[in-house]
């Protein structure tokens, strides 16, 4: 028998999963389609500088975010060097060190959260690197600000944190943290942040890292040239400032993770306690 729910709960807004902003800024990319791209970024460089009160020279591009975890894992990391990951979170922390030839100490989740305190204890002479997913990809978990801060406060200084927020731009949550405003405490820190989420350009592969000025010089280092596309820059520059379009992203989501939440229960399933709060506050 077919089913009769109604699928009157998903929102129109969401049939337009890009902002016609930057459907239009491709459309004006073709006739430079045989001139190269910026190689730095320069003028989405300064865009995101302006946006996030931060310095050019502290900002990179890459071909998604995913570019950037493999610049950084390329840039230093040694055969041998250890890095500290939750399990699950993003599979492209761990891919990318198992190239250089890493070693990947991993920390199983408590109730879906990055258990900072056990990583922080996993942390030795050997650690390079510890991967932070906040927003958790795939649990929708969050740690707070004060489990945050607490953690960094105890890693060393010469080891790199790297916060990755790409879904920082849904959460809703007031104990979230703000990665910029960590920025000035902690010189160990990059945030990655990315297009392809709430922006809807994951096809442009376009993602960008912020960190302090020797940070980003060092993994400027083994980025290649032309890494990220005209179309790609031209997209995610008119629609950086679209801010009605990220409202109704938010306000779509919102409204399917109600219709899921409410479904999950009616089907007594299970799913994790902060990802409820998540994008609720």
């Amino acid at each position: 028998m077919a089913s009769t729910r109604s699928s009157s709960w998903l929102p129109t807004k969401i049939l337009s999963a890009a902002p016609p902003k930057a459907a239009d800024a491709i459309r004006r990319e073709l006739e430079q389609i045989s001139i190269y791209p910026d190689g730095a970024a320069v003028e989405l460089t300064n865009a995101i500088a302006k946006r996030t009160g931060v310095n050019a020279d502290q900002i990179i591009f890459g071909a998604g975010s995913d570019e950037i975890i493999l610049m950084i894992a390329r840039a230093y990391l040694q055969p041998g060097d250890e890095t500290v990951m939750a399990v699950e979170t993003f599979p492209q922390y761990k891919h990318n060190v198992t190239i250089e030839n890493g070693v990947s100490v991993e920390v199983p989740l408590a109730d879906g959260k990055h258990d900072l305190p056990a990583m922080l204890a996993k942390v030795n002479d050997k650690t390079k690197i510890v991967w932070v997913c906040n927003p958790n990809n795939p649990t929708g978990t969050i740690v707070s600000d004060d489990e945050l801060t607490a953690f960094l406060d105890q890693v060393p200084d010469r080891v790199l944190v790297v916060l990755d927020e790409a879904y920082c731009e849904y959460v809703e949550d007031p104990s979230y943290s703000d990665g910029l405003a960590l920025l000035n405490r902690y010189p160990n820190l990059i945030l990655l942040r990315t297009f392809s989420k709430i922006y809807g350009l994951a096809s442009l592969r376009i993602g960008y890292g912020i960190g302090a000025p020797g940070l980003i010089r060092s993994i400027n280092q083994v980025r290649e040239p032309f890494n990220t596309s005209r179309f790609g820059q031209a997209a995610a520059l008119a629609s950086l400032n679209d801010d009605e379009f990220l409202d109704r992203c938010r306000t779509a989501n919102r409204e399917g993770l109600a219709f899921l939440r409410a479904e999950f229960d009616r089907l007594g399933l299970d799913y994790f306690p902060r990802a409820r709060q998540l994008y609720y506050g």
